[in-house]
């Protein structure tokens, strides 16, 4: 998704600052390649990281990582906000948040939650969840989006999703929504 985002984003940017703007993604080790590259960068202005969760998320995983997302980076603007909504397989007998904690209650460790990999915006707000509630539920982690096969079969019962990854599941009835991470309720 940045890196979409990021091409969205290239033309109107570049069209701004008067000059090229480049694309380059440079996945692996959780986003960390990335940011190690861009801290290493000139501070001329002409290398920019789009800032994801996870970024955020891992300087309090890695320990050792020889860049600090706060102190080597400075913010320029937002881009976007993407909320997660909380998505379950429809064949579970749960509409609301107050039945999800009841029913993983009564069921410890009997639900199973994807997530897109450990420290992932989806796996960090599962556990605060149930740092929150005290319920028992099993992370899944995957390495890509090859997660919704899996939850949409019953495989994995629940997670908490990208709103623009889970929407068209969610609008055929592949996946119940059941509530998003905001203050109000989502316009998708």
């Amino acid at each position: 998704p940045p890196d979409v985002v990021a091409r969205l984003v290239a033309p109107a940017l570049a069209e701004r600052l008067g000059q090229q703007v480049i694309v380059e993604t440079r996945p692996g080790a959780s986003a960390n390649l990335a940011s190690q590259f861009v801290s290493r960068a000139e501070p001329d202005g002409y290398t920019i990281l789009m800032i994801v969760a996870t970024n955020t998320i891992n300087q309090t995983l890695f320990p050792n990582l020889d860049f600090h997302i706060v102190r080597d980076f400075t913010p320029i603007t937002s881009v976007m906000r993407v909320p997660n909504v909380i998505v379950i397989n429809p064949s579970l007998p749960i509409k609301t948040v107050a039945e999800l904690i009841a029913y993983a209650r009564a069921n410890p460790g009997k639900l199973n939650y994807a997530s897109s990999g450990a420290g992932s915006s989806p796996h960090v707000t599962a556990e605060m969840f149930k740092a929150m509630t005290g319920v028992e539920i099993t992370h899944v982690p995957y390495s890509t989006t090859s997660y919704f096969p899996d939850l949409i079969s019953g495989q994995v019962q629940m997670m908490f999703a990208a709103i623009p990854g889970a929407i068209g599941f969610i609008r055929n009835g592949q996946l119940r929504a059941i509530a998003v991470t905001t203050e109000k309720r989502a316009d998708s």
